[in-house]
């Protein structure tokens, strides 16, 4: 069993970084927190953290069709689908090995706007990549008594 939170860490102050990014043709300049405030800090847990395995395929393609993304932002299937082979978009499945979660965290932000991050995490080995060299196990399933000499 396995328990996913994060933190959300508000900003105290930004920083312009001196870099521009394009998106379509308007230039946008790019900032960072340079001063975080733990005074607003809020955890992500419970209802708005979800983890996906292979056997919620279901569930992630409805989080699939609900989601859009801006302009400037990779299409979330083919990002999963480059990064590993993730997700197969011929077939619409997640395709995670034994030891691997996609996690989903929504933010709260109080406008009614998507503020959502997808991890992936692994844990220890897969069962396809586990080598169980030198493990022994016997299981004794019937004994037999003799009253010999």
């Amino acid at each position: 069993m396995v328990e996913f939170e994060a933190t959300q860490y508000g900003c105290a102050e930004w920083r312009a970084t001196g870099q521009v990014e394009t998106i379509n043709g308007s230039q946008f300049p790019v900032t960072r927190c340079a001063e975080m405030d733990p005074a607003n800090e809020t955890v992500v847990e419970g209802e708005d953290v979800t983890v996906f395995t292979n056997d919620d395929t279901a569930a992630f393609n409805d989080f699939l069709d609900n989601t859009s993304a801006a302009e400037w932002q990779t299409n979330l299937t083919e990002a999963l689908d480059g990064y590993g082979g993730l997700y197969n978009r011929s077939s619409d499945s997640l395709e995670l090995n034994s030891n691997q979660v996609l996690v989903l965290y929504d933010f709260p932000d109080g406008r009614n706007t998507d503020n959502r991050m997808l991890m992936l995490y692994r844990v220890g080995l897969s069962e396809e990549n586990a080598r169980p060299e030198g493990v022994v196990d016997i299981t004794v399933s019937e004994v037999e008594l003799d009253e010999g000499s």
